[in-house]
């Protein structure tokens, strides 16, 4: 989110803000709402108010966030909430923090994050490989994307990606 965020809540959405919420036996209260990919909780109230939890959290209770500041976690805990485990700090200090708790090698949530990011063949999800992705170009545009899909085991969508230079850009795609 960009800019500067403001907690302008009802007290309906303040409400269902309280309700996705549980205390642990290590002092977290984690968000048990909807949540992204790494951990992190989502909270959307209508119609267009979106917030990761943690980040709402801590407004509620201190006001707008700097701009340029995150809001992290001294719990290592994604879905947190619980204020008193939050700070600000920039994303320098966020990564150098994570890296003295040693929770780029430990958090799971990290670890998956980390998956994402690595392209291609490097990446520990990957189906295919460059000589896959090289087959795909060259039939492409000749069949269909499901036809190579079922050929590779990979949805029409992976194969529209690849030739389209959306994913696997670093190995020759011409976008």
């Amino acid at each position: 989110m960009a800019g500067r965020l403001n907690a302008n809540l009802s007290t309906a959405q303040m409400e269902n803000f309280m309700r996705q919420q549980r205390s642990t036996s290590q002092g977290c209260i984690e968000w048990t709402g909807v949540k992204n990919a790494d951990g992190y909780g989502r909270f959307t109230a209508r119609p267009v108010l979106r917030w990761a939890a943690h980040r709402l959290a801590w407004t509620i209770k201190h006001g707008d966030i700097p701009e340029g500041l995150c809001v992290c976690h001294r719990c290592d805990n994604p879905s947190c909430v619980n204020v008193e485990h939050l700070f600000l700090g920039t994303h320098a200090e966020n990564m150098q923090d994570a890296a003295k708790k040693g929770r780029k090698s430990a958090n799971p949530a990290f670890l998956k994050s980390a998956r994402r990011t690595k392209a291609g063949r490097l990446n520990p999800n990957a189906k295919l490989s460059e000589l896959d992705v090289g087959s795909i170009r060259e039939r492409a545009g000749k069949e269909s994307d499901r036809a190579i899909a079922k050929d590779f085991s990979v949805s029409a969508q992976t194969v529209r990606f690849i030739r389209l230079g959306i994913t696997w850009r670093q190995h020759g795609a011409n976008p």
